[in-house]
C-alpha cells in the first residue's frame, strides 16, 4: 500500500471539525438530544464490538478548539509521510482523530492525530510520535452523511451510553473512510466512530 497515496485523504479530518466544535455547543446540544429522544435514535444504530487489536502511529497534544483544523493540518500528513519512510512500517488504514478528554470551559481537547499501521517486527524507532493499540470492548456508529452532522452521532452515542448506564469515560475515535475527493456524494461518505470505555 502506497503511503503517500494517503497524504491527501488525511486532510479529510480536517473537513470534520466543524462538525466536531458544533458538538460541544450546548444549545446545539439540547436542541438535538431532545430531537434525538423524539425520533426513538432510529437514526443512528449503536452496535456493542469486540474491536480487533490495531496499533497507531499519533501525535498527542492538547489544543484548543480554534487550533483543531491546524493541528490536523500539520500532523496527519506527517504521520503518512513517516510511515511511508519506514522500513517496518506500512499504513493500514485511513486516518483518525482521537479524542481523550473534552473541556468545554476551557475551551481546549486533549486529542490525537492518528494513522493505523502493521509493522514487521518491533517498532523501536517512532521520532516525534507515539505507538497506542486499542483493542476489546467498544462501541460503534456507522455514520453515512455530511461531516456536517457528525456531532449529532457522538450526542446519539452519549445517549446510547446514559440510557445503558454505561460508563461515559471513554475515549472516542473518529475514522474517516470514504474520501471526498473521490466520492463527492456527501450521502455515501462513510464516517466510522468508536467510542472505549476505560476503567
Amino acid at each position: 500500500m502506497n503511503a503517500l497515496k494517503f497524504i491527501g485523504i488525511a486532510i479529510v479530518a480536517v473537513i470534520s471539525v466543524p462538525a466536531i466544535l458544533s458538538f460541544s455547543d450546548y444549545n446545539f446540544k439540547e436542541t438535538n438530544v431532545n430531537l434525538l429522544k423524539a425520533e426513538g435514535q432510529s437514526k443512528y444504530k449503536v452496535e456493542e464490538i469486540d474491536y480487533p487489536a490495531q496499533k497507531f502511529l499519533t501525535y498527542r497534544e492538547e489544543v484548543p478548539f480554534d487550533g483543531m483544523q491546524s493541528f490536523y493540518s500539520k500532523h496527519l500528513g506527517a504521520i503518512y509521510q513517516f510511515i511511508g519512510k519506514s522500513e517496518k512500517m506500512q499504513p493500514a488504514g485511513q486516518p483518525c482523530g482521537i479524542y481523550y478528554t473534552w473541556n468545554e470551559s476551557e475551551r481546549t481537547t486533549d486529542m490525537a492525530g492518528a494513522v493505523p499501521f502493521t509493522a514487521k517486527g518491533e517498532v523501536t524507532e517512532t521520532g516525534d510520535y507515539t505507538v497506542e493499540e486499542f483493542s476489546g470492548e467498544a462501541y460503534k456508529i456507522a455514520y453515512r452523511g455530511s461531516y456536517d452532522n457528525l456531532g449529532e452521532a457522538h450526542i446519539a452515542m452519549e445517549e446510547y451510553l446514559k440510557s445503558n448506564d454505561i460508563s461515559l469515560n471513554n475515549v472516542a475515535m473518529e475514522q474517516y473512510i470514504t474520501d471526498p475527493s473521490t466520492q463527492p456524494d456527501t450521502a455515501k461518505w462513510l464516517t466510522n466512530i468508536y467510542y472505549f470505555p476505560q476503567d
